[in-house]
């Protein structure tokens, strides 16, 4: 019982902690004079924030009906945001690197198929260990695991294979974070559908958003250097090349 207690007592904690280190990143990007670069992931965590109040205020227990309702209503909306965010990460990736279009779109088609074979490939763990008490909060638990793996596996391809560049260093270490974030939330709704404890995650995800918000302001990116579009033009042509060799 007294372990019992603990696990709800860092739920609770976790639970009232997440959108006060929203509104620090938020803080933070406002403090670095990044606003601009990033109004969707900002709208993004303002959302989370203002949901989280008013589940506070209606609900007052993560564990309420009045909770659930709000969550169930309002998830879809944040399932959008967490595309355009990923949207809106390409968009800074794009403009920090000059030329890599070809490259880009190339990588994110890997990207996309390694992500939709991974996701689709393990989901059926998911189906076979569901439990369905309360299908409609269920169902839109499997949707978020979906969701949230599709893009982290996504956004993981990129980080890993995209070139780095001095240009691109704050926008490579979002993108880090960003997979992090997402990988945490796909591996917290894969541990509640097949039946698992989810505390640890709950507290990952607040390191991580408490990462964002602490991360040091840089100073403006230098602008590519020669040497950084030479390789950049090589990597459109290794990828052009292995592409036609899957084709074939």
């Amino acid at each position: 019982m007294a372990g019992a207690r603990l696990i709800e007592t860092l739920e609770g904690v976790v639970w009232l902690l997440t959108p006060v280190a929203e509104l620090v990143v938020v803080a933070s990007i406002k403090r670095c004079k990044l606003t601009g670069s990033f109004p969707v992931f900002i709208g993004f965590l303002l959302f989370d924030v203002l949901r989280s109040a008013v589940l506070w205020w209606l609900g007052q227990s993560p564990f309420s009906n009045a909770y659930r309702d709000i969550w169930i209503a309002t998830e879809p909306v944040f399932l959008a945001l967490e595309f355009l965010v990923v949207l809106e990460l390409y968009r800074l990736l794009y403009r920090a690197y000059p030329g890599i279009h070809s490259f880009a779109r190339g990588l994110i088609a890997i990207g996309i198929m390694i992500a939709f074979a991974v996701t689709f490939g393990t989901v059926k763990v998911d189906l076979g260990r569901i439990v369905w008490t309360v299908p409609d909060l269920q169902r839109l638990f499997l949707v978020k695991r979906v969701v949230c793996s599709i893009l982290a596996l996504l956004v993981l391809t990129t980080m890993a294979l995209f070139p780095r560049a001095p240009s691109a260093k704050n926008v490579l270490l979002h993108g880090w974070l960003l997979a992090a974030l997402l990988s945490t939330a796909a591996l917290g709704f894969f541990a509640i559908n097949v039946g698992s404890s989810t505390e640890w995650i709950g507290t990952l995800f607040l390191i991580f958003q408490l990462m964002f918000g602490f991360q040091k302001s840089q100073p403006p990116p230098p602008a590519p250097s020669p040497e950084e579009t030479r390789k950049i033009e090589e990597l459109n042509a290794e990828l052009l090349a292995v592409a036609r060799w899957l084709a074939h």
